[in-house]
């Protein structure tokens, strides 16, 4: 009996050791993988803003690709995650104030972290949707950083990124990937679309406003389960008995047509209905094309 009693408990030592083993590599990797460097092989030059482009990145910033979701309505920041196995990951203060990034980020420094996910020194940051944005066309993207440019300062000194165990296993497992670890970047987009009611304009703001976080990379739902639930937007989904003019007003007054009220803390229905006839109409059509 004793001899089994042995032998079991070697039996579950090896499991258990094989197990920290199989952890930590995992964790070493997840490390590993955020020390990369990054050649984005792309600059924008001098951006020289004028008040149509003010206006413009304005529009960007606030509307299609809601900046103020992550960093706040005044872009001062904000932690997203204070949490002892995820670690402590703030949404940076962008603001030229006491905290911020905006006194020290040149042009090319704000184009890395939008269109690459890449911070300063090479830093990869985990969180920012660069997988949508590195989209930007050069001329929509001057004039977004030309807007960050003129934030009135903030004041807001938030603590540094400090990403706990279950971070890097997350990382490490592949089961998440920071955008600049897997974004090929010397694609980059140089020109966007026309402005056009067609499936190409269409994808393009698809992308802007980000929808594959809660719909999923393909737009047919999430590829997890849980909240937020974001339903098929693809004609085999549940829009497939919808109209451009259902689409367009549920838009507009976060309605659907069977009555449904869209939750605007999930949907963000009510900066949508900002958009124009032009845009909306245009994401319609991509969508069919799903």
């Amino acid at each position: 009996m004793k001899r089994i009693l042995k032998w079991i408990g070697i039996i579950i030592g090896g499991i258990i050791l094989l197990l920290l083993i199989i952890g930590l590599t995992i964790f070493m990797n997840g490390k590993s993988k955020l020390g990369g460097s990054f050649d984005v092989g792309h600059s924008l030059g001098t951006i020289a803003a004028d008040s149509s482009q003010l206006v413009r990145g304005e529009y960007l910033a606030h509307i299609v690709s809601r900046c103020t979701g992550c960093h706040s309505d005044q872009f001062e920041g904000i932690i997203l995650i204070d949490d002892a196995a995820f670690g402590v990951i703030p949404a940076p203060n962008l603001t030229s104030g006491k905290g911020g990034i905006g006194g020290h980020y040149q042009d090319a420094d704000w184009e890395r972290a939008i269109r690459h996910g890449v911070g300063m020194d090479d830093r990869v940051l985990v969180g920012m949707p660069s997988e949508f944005f590195t989209v930007y066309g050069d001329k929509d993207l001057k004039s977004l950083i030309a807007f960050l440019k003129t934030l009135p300062a903030v004041e807001n000194e938030l603590p540094q990124r400090e990403l706990g165990p279950m971070a890097y296993l997350l990382i490490g497992t592949g089961m998440y990937e920071p955008p600049a670890i897997t974004l090929d970047h010397e694609a980059v987009h140089d020109s966007a679309p026309e402005a056009a009611v067609d499936a190409a304009y269409g994808e393009y703001l698809v992308n802007l406003v980000a929808c594959g976080e809660c719909h999923g990379a393909t737009l047919h739902g999430p590829e997890f389960t849980g909240p937020p639930p974001g339903p098929d937007l693809s004609p085999e989904g549940n829009l497939g008995e919808w109209t451009e003019d259902d689409f367009v007003l549920t838009l507009r007054s976060g309605t659907t047509p069977d009555g449904r009220i869209l939750d605007s803390e999930i949907m963000p229905w009510p900066r949508m209905s900002r958009m124009s006839d032009l845009e909306l109409k245009a994401i319609w059509r991509y969508l069919q094309h799903i």
